[in-house]
């Protein structure tokens, strides 16, 4: 069963992120709430304070945060079992983006996070039946920069806002789950409430 909130008075800590993207794509990825109205019924109601984290829990950071009182939730089953923190069902903002342009085939934004493999198979299968990628990805410590692929490679995080414009404005979501992760993330809530495919390796 899918949730949709309507949220006041959300804000984020300030971190590598940036601090205008109320939901961004990956990690330290953790949204605090200061009032949330609920639509669905069956959705776990939060204490408050508390943070949510829509990826991957981030154990110093989600240590900072349970030191100072908040309650921590995730979707996650296993960082849920791992950390002994509340599990709850995955949300989505009830946003409108009226951009609808078809600019590309397939979406793709995240770190690279062991991804560049995956990414590079699909690249390759676009170019062998035409299809336009729109791939952006964020090297990390680990990155090693393949120059053949120099143009997926972004220098910083893209505020949420461009984010939606690009999702509306492909067929669909490339959703590259990591090591150990559950439970929906936020690029399939994307899928569903913009009404994309999704190309996803989360079984």
């Amino acid at each position: 069963e899918l949730s949709k909130l309507s949220i006041e008075g959300c804000s984020q800590p300030q971190s590598k992120i940036g601090a205008d993207a109320r939901a961004i794509s990956e990690s330290p990825q953790y949204v605090r709430y200061k009032s949330v109205r609920m639509e669905t019924p069956n959705l776990q109601k939060p204490d408050f304070p508390f943070f949510f984290c829509i990826d991957k829990a981030d154990k110093n950071m989600m240590s900072f945060y349970l030191k100072n009182d908040y309650n921590f939730y995730t979707f996650d089953e296993y960082d849920a079992e791992k950390y002994g923190i509340s599990l709850t069902q995955q949300f989505y903002f009830d946003i409108n983006v009226n951009n609808n342009k078809k600019e590309s085939d397939m979406f793709f934004i995240g770190e690279d996070k062991d991804r560049f493999n995956q990414l590079k198979t699909l690249i390759d299968y676009s170019k062998r039946y035409n299809l336009k990628c729109d791939i952006n990805m964020l090297p990390d410590s680990n990155t090693i920069i393949d120059s053949s692929y120099s143009d997926i490679y972004i220098k910083e995080y893209i505020p949420y806002e461009e984010i939606l414009n690009k999702i509306s404005n492909t067929n669909s979501i490339i959703d590259i789950t990591k090591e150990n992760q559950s439970g929906l993330t936020l690029r399939v809530m994307e899928a569903i409430f913009f009404n994309k495919k999704l190309i996803t390796n989360n079984t």
